[in-house]
């Protein structure tokens, strides 16, 4: 083999190897979800596992004393509610809203409750309409609940997700953009095989990291966090 040969079989390589470099970042890439993301199409949430970007809204945040240590304080950024309301296009006049509420108890299981009602000529004090579905089922001591919220984009809209995580923690949750790999969910996670009322969005946490690529962030969410330090 002469020396021409074999440095064209050394390019071939080479650039074969990028290819494949290339084609594993795509494909990382195209797994990578924000929560505006999930909440406008979760259609493209396939089965299999994904990382979803946003900030975690735990109970609690550590929060440093006067004494130099690390107290776990309520998180001004918890909401135990979430709730969305749209108009039926069919009939405008009614407007359907669904709540998702989680209570969890002194052992640390947490029931959630699902409501559904629809009420005529506005969503909170009009007329309603039947009766309102309810759902509930309850999660494990060691599962943690809580809500992964958009990142600030400027427009004031910041939606959010509730997600479960079961896993480890290194270090207390904090409010900061982070990664979530996993799924969402298409049953609850009760075990009974009962399918996820249609509009819910929970997502089992399989593993997470504290921190994100600030490539993933828009502008605004950028640099508030530049301007505090975080970053």
């Amino acid at each position: 083999m002469n020396a021409r040969t074999q440095l064209l079989i050394g390019l071939a390589v080479v650039l074969l190897g990028l290819g494949v470099v290339a084609l594993a970042f795509v494909d990382d890439e195209a797994s990578v979800r924000r929560v505006e993301d999930l909440v406008e199409d979760p259609g493209r949430f396939g089965e299999g596992r994904h990382v979803l970007l946003g900030v975690p809204q735990p109970p609690l945040v550590p929060v440093r004393s006067s004494a130099g240590g690390t107290d776990l304080l309520p998180n001004p950024g918890w909401t135990n509610v979430t709730a969305t309301t749209s108009r039926w296009a069919s009939q405008p006049e009614l407007f359907s809203t669904e709540t998702l509420r989680v209570d969890v108890a002194a052992d640390g299981a947490t029931t959630w409750t699902w409501r559904n009602e629809t009420r005529r000529g506005s969503p909170g004090a009009g007329e309603a309409v039947g009766e309102a579905a309810v759902l509930q089922w309850t999660t494990p001591p060691a599962t943690r609940a809580f809500t992964v919220q958009a990142f600030d984009d400027g427009d004031g809209d910041t939606p959010r997700v509730w997600a479960l995580y079961a896993g480890p923690l290194k270090d207390p949750m904090q409010p900061k953009p982070s990664q979530f790999e996993g799924r969402l969910l298409r049953t609850l996670p009760d075990g009974s095989g009962t399918p996820m009322p249609a509009g819910v969005l929970l997502y089992q946490v399989e593993e997470f990291t504290a921190g994100c690529s600030s490539k993933f962030l828009p502008p605004e969410e950028k640099a508030r966090l530049e301007e505090s330090g975080d970053l």
